[in-house]
């Protein structure tokens, strides 16, 4: 099902769709993307065969509505853009999923609004103001490169920047975006919506927080969380930039649902989660299913039934085979959880396509929303 609601404050009309059965699951995506990111990347395939996901697009993205003023991207009324979905749908408390700035909004919610949340994870995430991390991120004459040249100049100046051109298909991506909203959004971004460290403190939502380890201010800002907050979890994803941290979509997914057991059983999540990842990395032997091949050449993945999932042994064996068609491998997860009082490092095998894109996982993000 797809469909928009308003947000009650202003109207903003947010786009959303639902599919799936299972305990509701709200994805959020991050800057200058789309909901179709989830469907490109495969996590809305994955998903949906336990949960009832719910995959929304912010304000001023995708097919939600595009304010142009800078004061349309407070950060309580992105708050109110995702209760409006999860008033509209009846599905709350939520477990929710958020990368990037999708990440921002879910430590918001859980520190102002927690009650509308099972639990939360975040992909690249932070928690402090942004103060300038737009234009490291991208261009410091981003605001410039928007008003006057609009979303190709800022492509361009995006690659100017870092040395490269940006790969075909995450142009295009962001080309889809209207480059005054977008940079209502940035500015917006750029001086509001952290959390205080009391704010950080308090928050007792059960939280998973996923990180690469070359995205370094995210990287050292979740492991401080995680330090600080009385129910969560850190690993990092080790060789990963911001945009490729949504690249191993099984081992996130894997993670995820480990820890959302560990939760719903009323497990130590810490501990959970660190002996699958010791699972994974001994390669016990579970249950399997049937094995295709990836359309574009890629690591044989397991062909699974709607609501088939195999258990986390059989998981945690996929994860070790995936080594293989040009993917490199053998990394390792660094876990800090549970107030910094459980350190560890576990040696998993990482799936990393070798890409050269900057911004969004190649082609995967570019498919319909």
């Amino acid at each position: 099902m797809r469909a928009t609601t308003p947000n009650p404050v202003d109207g903003t009309e947010i786009a959303y769709e639902v599919d799936g059965e299972g305990p509701p699951l709200l994805l959020v995506h991050g800057s200058g993307l789309s909901r179709g990111t989830w469907r490109g990347l495969g996590y809305l395939r994955d998903l949906q065969r336990d949960f009832t996901v719910v995959a929304l697009d912010m304000r001023g993205h995708g097919k939600s509505g595009k304010p142009h003023d800078p004061g349309s991207y407070a950060m309580d009324l992105h708050r109110g853009d995702v209760g409006a979905v999860l008033d509209a749908t009846g599905l709350e408390p939520a477990h929710y999923v958020g990368y990037s700035f999708g990440a921002r909004i879910g430590l918001s919610i859980a520190a102002h609004e927690p009650e509308r949340l099972r639990t939360l994870t975040t992909i690249g995430g932070s928690w402090a103001p942004m103060n300038g991390n737009i234009g490291a991120t991208f261009t410091p004459d981003w605001h410039d490169a928007l008003t006057t040249g609009g979303m190709a100049r800022f492509v361009d100046r995006w690659g100017e920047t870092i040395g490269r051109p940006i790969d075909p298909e995450t142009r295009l991506a962001f080309m889809q975006d209207d480059p005054i909203a977008l940079a209502a959004f940035f500015s917006a971004a750029e001086t509001g919506g952290g959390l205080t460290i009391p704010q950080l403190d308090s928050v007792e939502v059960p939280t998973l927080l996923l990180a690469g380890t070359r995205d370094v201010d995210r990287h050292r800002e979740s492991q401080e969380a995680a330090r600080r907050m009385p129910a969560a979890v850190f690993y990092s994803l080790v060789g990963q930039d911001h945009a490729p941290s949504l690249l191993p979509v099984d081992q996130v997914t894997d993670l995820l649902r480990t820890f959302l057991e560990a939760v719903d059983a009323g497990r130590p999540a810490c501990r959970v989660v660190d002996q699958e990842a010791r699972r994974q990395s001994a390669g016990r032997p579970g249950r399997r299913g049937a094995r295709t091949q990836d359309a574009r050449g890629g690591a044989a993945r397991e062909r699974r039934t709607p609501r088939e999932r195999p258990p986390a042994r059989a998981r945690a064996r996929r994860l070790r085979e995936w080594t293989h068609h040009g993917h490199q491998s053998a990394s390792v997860l660094d876990g800090v959880g549970l107030g910094g009082r459980h350190p560890r490092a576990v040696r998993l095998h990482d799936r990393v396509p070798r890409a050269d894109g900057q911004g969004v996982a190649r082609d995967a993000l570019t498919r319909a929303s």
